[in-house]
C-alpha cells in the first residue's frame, strides 16, 4: 500500500496545518501534501501518489507524523482505512487511551491526552476523540500514538495515569511547549504578503524570460530565468501592501551552479531606492531575507530583479515575501471586507503577549459595541471600543505600554446589548 499519512506541521511564521503527506526523498523539500488521502481500502490498494497531484510542503519548520487525521475544516473526517490503520492495533470504534493534536482558527494549538482502560476512565473511540477536538475549537486535528504511549507531563511531573499507573513508556518523539526564543521562530507576524511569479496582478515581466525546469520553486508556478545581460530583462513585484509601515523583504529562488552570484534585487521604498546583491548559487528553495524597509503602502512600493549581473550566467525569479512584525500596523481599528455570519470574539494573538496583542471580533448586525478589559477582580482597566458599529469583521490592538498594569491574567469582554462574550489573556513582562 502507498500511504499518504497524517502529519501536523508548522512554519516559522506560526502557521499550522494537518495534512496527508508523502515522502519522495529524504529531504524536507521532498515532502508533498495532498488535499485528500490516497483512497486505500482493505484489499484495495490505491495507486502511488504523484508529485503532480500534490503540493510541496513549503516553509515547513517542524512537524510530527501520526494518524489517522480526525478533523479537517472544522468537521469530523477520520481517514482510518485510507491511511491503512486496520490491523495496526489502533482501533476506530473501541475506547482506548488516546493522544491528539490540533489547532484552532486563531492559531491556538490543542494537545490532548485521554486516559483509558481504567475503572474511572474507559478512554475514547476515534469518533469521540474527533468530536472532543471539535468541541475544543479545532479546525484541524490528528490522532497520535495511544495506549501506554499516551502520556502528558507538566513542570517535570506526570499529570495523567498511563494504563492506570505511573509507569512511563520510553517513546521516540514528543510534542513540547517551549519558549518561543528556543527555536527558529520569527516574532509574531501582523501582516504577510507573498507574491509568486504566476501572480499576474502583482508581477510584470520585461524582456526575455524562460521557464526553469528545476524543482524547488515556491507554490505552483515554476521559477523563471533570464540570461546575464545589461538590464533589458527584469521582473517587477508590486505588493500593494495592506498599510504603510516597516516590512522585512524575503526572496525565494531555485539555486544552481550557473546562477548569478550577484543577482540585483532593487527595492523601491518610502525613503528611496536600494539594491541588494544575492548569491543565487546558494540558499535555494527557502526564504532568504534581503532586509527591512519602510514602505508607503501604495503602488510605488516595488521589488525589481534585473539581469544586470557579472558573476554567473542566469538570474532566477521565483517569489517575494513581505512580513510586518509591527503591531501598530493594525493598531487603528478597521473593518475587514467580508460580512460575518455570527457574533464572535476571537482569542487574542499573540497570547501570552508583551506589550501588545491583537483582538479580532465580528458582529452580524449593526449595534453599539463595547470592548473592555478587566483584571482578575473584575475591575475595568481599559475601554478599547465604545461606539456604534455596522455589521462586519473588526480588529484592534491592546497595548499594555499605554497602561500601568502588572503581569498576570486579564479578561476582555465584547458586548452589544443583546449578546456578550468574554475571553482570557495573559500579559507577561
Amino acid at each position: 500500500y502507498y500511504v499518504t499519512r497524517g502529519f501536523f506541521g508548522f512554519t516559522e511564521t506560526r502557521e499550522f496545518s494537518v495534512d496527508w503527506i508523502y515522502h519522495f526523498g529524504n529531504n524536507v523539500i521532498d515532502i508533498y501534501k495532498y488535499n485528500a488521502p490516497s483512497p486505500n481500502g482493505q484489499g484495495s490498494p490505491a495507486p502511488a501518489p504523484t508529485v503532480a497531484n500534490g503540493l510541496r510542503h513549503y516553509e515547513l519548520l517542524a512537524g510530527l507524523g501520526g494518524g489517522p487525521v480526525l478533523v479537517k475544516n472544522g468537521q469530523r473526517r477520520i481517514t482510518y482505512d485510507q491511511e491503512v490503520f486496520w490491523g495496526s492495533g489502533v482501533g476506530i470504534d473501541n475506547r482506548d487511551p488516546r493522544t491528539a493534536v490540533g489547532f484552532t482558527s486563531d492559531k491556538k494549538v490543542i494537545m490532548l491526552v485521554a486516559d483509558g482502560r481504567q475503572t474511572i476512565s474507559d478512554g475514547l473511540s476515534l469518533y469521540e476523540l474527533a468530536d472532543v477536538m471539535i468541541e475544543l475549537g479545532c479546525v484541524e486535528a490528528m490522532n497520535l500514538d495511544g495506549g501506554g504511549s499516551s502520556q502528558m507531563a507538566a513542570s517535570g511531573q506526570l499529570v495523567n495515569r498511563p494504563l492506570g499507573g505511573t509507569t512511563q513508556r520510553t517513546i521516540p518523539t514528543m510534542l513540547a511547549v517551549v519558549s518561543a526564543d528556543s527555536i527558529n521562530l520569527l516574532p509574531p507576524v501582523y501582516d504577510v504578503k507573498k507574491i509568486d511569479t504566476g501572480d499576474s496582478s502583482y508581477v510584470k515581466f520585461n524582456g526575455t524570460w524562460t521557464t526553469s525546469n528545476l524543482a524547488g520553486y515556491w507554490a505552483n508556478t515554476p521559477a523563471m530565468i533570464a540570461a546575464k545581460g545589461t538590464g533589458a530583462s527584469s521582473v517587477t513585484f508590486t505588493p500593494n501592501l495592506y498599510k504603510a509601515g516597516e516590512y522585512d523583504v524575503y526572496a525565494w529562488w531555485v539555486a544552481a551552479s550557473n546562477r548569478a552570484k550577484d543577482a540585483p534585487f532593487i527595492i523601491k521604498h518610502k525613503n528611496g531606492i536600494d539594491t541588494v546583491r544575492a548569491d543565487q548559487t546558494l540558499n535555494g528553495s527557502k526564504w532568504v531575507r534581503l532586509g527591512a524597509w519602510e514602505f508607503t503602502g501604495d503602488s510605488t512600493d516595488q521589488v525589481i530583479l534585473g539581469d544586470f549581473c557579472t558573476l554567473g550566467d542566469y538570474v532566477v525569479a521565483d517569489a517575494i515575501r513581505f512580513l510586518s512584525f509591527d503591531s501598530t500596523l493594525v493598531s487603528a481599528e478597521e473593518e475587514l471586507p467580508s460580512a460575518p455570519v455570527t457574533f464572535a470574539l476571537q482569542q487574542n494573538f499573540p497570547n501570552p503577549f508583551n506589550p501588545s496583542t491583537v483582538i479580532q471580533y465580528s458582529i452580524s448586525e449593526g449595534a453599539f459595541v463595547d470592548l473592555k478589559i478587566y483584571d482578575v477582580l473584575g475591575r475595568e482597566v481599559a475601554t478599547l471600543v465604545s461606539e456604534y458599529k455596522q455589521p462586519g469583521f473588526y480588529h484592534t490592538v491592546f497595548d499594555m505600554a499605554q497602561y500601568s498594569l502588572s503581569s498576570g491574567t486579564y479578561f476582555y469582554r465584547l458586548s452589544t446589548g443583546k449578546v456578550a462574550e468574554t475571553r482570557k489573556m495573559l500579559y507577561l513582562k
